[in-house]
């Protein structure tokens, strides 16, 4: 799908998959009382700082434990004879970068133009090869277990690589705790009669434009709307849906409350979180060594 895939949005079919394993169900929540939610007026949440973000690495820090691991890739495959030159870190990342379509799209301009496609990928640099042989490549990655006599390290360089930089991290210390929690949070938004309230507003705003779509995630994913290149009806859709959205404050409110079940999930899960974060920042001090 060329739709936006962000943390926060839709909880798709991988989404409900990590809920289940996360062992959530909503009989989980319902006889608790909704979290309190300040509700903000937002016309986008480019700007906006989500409480459980803080449990996970930003776009500078994922780009310092990257670059350590590929220092380290360089170093092994060097003893193996080979010159790695990693692809280069592409992309700009950064709040506004992540957050820009969390909610898909609303700003109606780039909907007039883009439909519901996502224009910042025609932005991204294509991959660079790494100009590796596939001997080479088998070499970094594991899939031999000896190169000209010397043995290969278990999945290969870059696996030995990132086994050094997250050497102290335990499975139960991964942000991608965090990542179950803010699914989670997303899931609950979504069911929360707030923002069931102020999707039955932004439908009703739909009906009047000539669009019958009964939530902002359906539009979203209508299939019609998959190809690449925009129709002049995709783009109808979704420039309603911006216009929509901010008449009916439909960005404030689901943004308000999901940052409300965040911390909801924080206050929940205090103990673990506060492990995850105590991982993170060990990580972090790993590849500061690494990349001195």
């Amino acid at each position: 799908m060329k739709k936006y895939t962000k943390l926060g949005l839709a909880v798709s079919v991988a989404g409900a998959s990590a809920l289940a394993l996360a062992g959530y169900s909503s009989a989980d929540s319902a006889h608790r009382a909704l979290p309190d939610a300040s509700i903000a007026q937002r016309v986008d949440v480019t700007s906006v700082n989500y409480p459980l973000e803080s449990y996970r690495l930003d776009a500078d820090q994922e780009k310092k434990i990257v670059q350590a691991i590929d220092e380290l890739t360089v170093r092994c495959m060097k003893d193996f004879g080979i010159t790695y030159k990693p692809v280069p870190s592409t992309g700009d990342g950064g709040l506004e970068s992540s957050h820009k379509h969390l909610y898909g799209v609303t700003d109606e301009e780039e909907a007039r133009k883009y439909g519901y496609g996502n224009p910042d990928l025609g932005k991204e640099i294509e991959k660079q090869s790494t100009g590796e042989t596939s001997e080479e490549l088998a070499v970094r990655i594991g899939e031999v277990s000896t190169y000209n006599g010397k043995a290969v390290p278990e999945n290969g360089c870059q696996g030995q690589a990132s086994k050094q930089v997250f050497r102290e991290q335990s499975p139960e210390q991964s942000e991608a705790f965090t990542d179950e929690l803010i699914l989670q949070a997303s899931a609950q938004t979504q069911r929360d009669p707030r923002v069931r309230e102020v999707f039955q507003k932004w439908n009703a705003c739909m009906k009047k434009k000539g669009f019958t779509y009964s939530t902002p995630l359906e539009a979203l994913d209508d299939s019609e709307f998959a190809s690449p290149s925009a129709t002049k009806h995709e783009k109808n859709v979704a420039v309603a849906d911006a216009q929509c959205k901010k008449k009916n404050n439909v960005t404030g409110v689901w943004s308000s409350v999901e940052m409300a079940y965040q911390n909801q999930a924080i206050g929940d899960n205090s103990a673990r979180l506060a492990s995850v974060r105590a991982s993170l920042q060990k990580n972090l001090q790993s590849a500061a060594r690494i990349n001195k």
